[in-house]
């Protein structure tokens, strides 16, 4: 099986730059979900929030990206495999990018990510909504756009 990129997106952002603030501390955060759209096609769509409970932060940066992914052919990884494995690991050098880049046009600090797990993000994330408020249903069923 072939799997290609079909594009990564932004779709949201919301920054806002509080000067005042000159501390430097971060906490990305950030939450996944797949959603298929037919046998071929994959949106997967990561929602970054990058001061997420920080005190007094020296922005405020959240923005969403929307990653699509088209398949052909059989074979392994099947598509699904691949939303789970390799999928939000091509997202991860866009939203470093995006967090430097608009920090370094700003008053405060440029913020450099260095790189991250993200699925240790992601798992962080699933395990906190596990104890929340989600159900396994949540995590099972395809049809509503499975977190991963």
């Amino acid at each position: 099986m072939h799997i290609y990129v079909e594009g990564i997106f932004l779709t949201e952002l919301q920054f806002k730059v509080f000067p005042d603030n000159p501390k430097l501390d971060y906490n990305l955060h950030v939450t996944c979900s797949s959603h298929f759209i037919n046998d071929n096609q994959l949106t997967q769509i990561f929602n970054f929030d990058v001061m997420h409970l920080v005190e007094a932060p020296p922005f405020d940066l959240k923005f969403t990206l929307e990653a699509r992914f088209l398949s052909e052919g059989e074979g392994e990884p099947t598509l699904a495999e691949f939303s789970k494995s390799n999928g939000p690991a091509y997202v991860v050098p866009y939203a470093r990018e995006l967090i430097s880049n608009l920090t370094s046009r700003t008053d405060v600090p440029t913020l450099t990510i260095p790189p991250v797990n993200i699925f240790r993000l992601i798992e962080e994330e699933r395990m906190e909504l596990i104890n929340d408020t989600m159900t396994i249903d949540d995590f099972i069923n395809p049809e509503k756009g499975s977190d991963i």
